[in-house]
C-alpha cells in the first residue's frame, strides 16, 4: 500500500500521521469484529458499493452467507437509484438498490427479507443516518455491517455519530471479507475509477482522516449532527459494546 510523504514535522503533519495511525489501528480490529458478533442478530446492513467492488470483495456472496446460516432474518439496503451527491443521473455512483435486490433474490434471500432503509444515501453518513433511523422506529438492538474492508472504519465513525443524533444506540459488527489482490483496477467510492486497490484505500484513508476532523470541529462535537465519530469515541463505543455483551 503506498503511503502519503509528509513534508515537515509541523503539527498538521504530526496529527495527519497521528491519524493515519489510528486508522490502521481501528482496521485491524476491525478484521476480527465478526468473531465477537451474537450467533443471531436483528439485521445484516449492505452499504452502497459499484458492481466491481461488490463483485471484487463478494459484498452480497457474504451478505447472503450470513442470511442463509440463520444469522438475520432481515437485510437492510441502501435503496437510492445509485446518483451521487455531485451527479443526479441515476447508477453514476453505483448500480442501485434495485440491482442488490435482483442479486440476492438470485442468491437465493426472499425479497420480503429485503428492505430498503431510505432513497437519498448518497455519502456513508447518510446511509448510516438511514440506518440509525430505521433501527429506533423497529426497536432493533443488534446489527451486521457487510462492507469493504478499507471502509469499516469510516462506517463505523459515521455510525456513531448516527446514533447520537437519533439518541438510540445499539450494537453493530462487521463482517469479514476475503482478501482479495490488492494491484487490480477499481471503481470505488462515488463511482471513481482508481488504477489499484491499493490507492482506493489510500483515498478512503483520507476521506476517514477528513470527516473526523470536520467531527471535532464545533468544540469537538461536530460529528453528532454530521460526519464521523473520532477515533477516541469510536474506541469507547467498542468498548462499551464489548462489555454489555459480556
Amino acid at each position: 500500500m503506498s503511503r502519503i510523504e509528509f513534508a515537515g514535522r509541523t503539527p498538521e503533519s504530526v496529527e495527519q500521521e497521528k491519524l493515519r495511525k489510528e486508522y490502521h489501528s481501528l482496521s485491524a480490529l476491525l478484521s476480527a469484529d465478526q468473531e465477537k458478533a451474537p450467533k443471531t442478530m436483528d439485521a445484516i446492513y449492505l452499504h452502497a458499493w459499484p458492481e466491481s467492488m461488490v463483485e471484487t470483495f463478494g459484498v452480497l456472496d457474504r451478505a447472503a452467507e450470513l442470511y442463509h446460516a440463520g444469522l438475520a432474518k432481515t437485510i437492510f439496503y441502501n435503496g437510492s437509484d445509485g446518483s451521487s451527491y455531485r451527479n443526479s443521473q441515476s447508477g453514476s455512483a453505483w448500480p442501485g438498490g434495485d440491482w442488490y435486490v435482483q442479486e440476492l433474490v438470485k442468491r437465493g434471500v426472499p425479497r420480503d427479507a429485503l428492505i430498503a432503509t431510505g432513497s437519498e444515501g448518497f455519502h456513508t453518513r447518510a446511509e448510516t443516518d438511514e440506518l440509525a433511523e430505521c433501527m429506533k422506529e423497529q426497536g432493533l438492538t443488534t446489527v451486521m455491517m457487510v462492507t469493504v474492508p478499507h471502509h469499516t472504519v469510516r462506517s463505523l465513525s459515521c455510525l456513531i455519530g448516527s446514533m447520537a443524533q437519533t439518541d438510540h444506540t445499539f450494537a453493530a459488527y462487521y463482517a469479514n471479507l476475503d482478501p482479495v489482490d490488492a494491484e487490480i483496477e477499481i471503481q470505488g467510492s462515488q463511482g471513481k475509477w482508481y488504477r489499484t486497490i491499493a490507492e482506493a484505500v489510500d483515498a478512503e484513508i483520507e476521506r476517514t482522516i477528513y470527516g473526523w476532523q470536520r467531527g471535532m470541529e464545533k468544540g469537538g462535537e461536530a460529528w453528532r449532527g454530521n460526519w464521523g465519530a473520532p477515533p477516541e469515541i469510536v474506541r469507547e463505543y467498542l468498548t462499551e459494546r464489548d462489555r454489555q455483551a459480556t
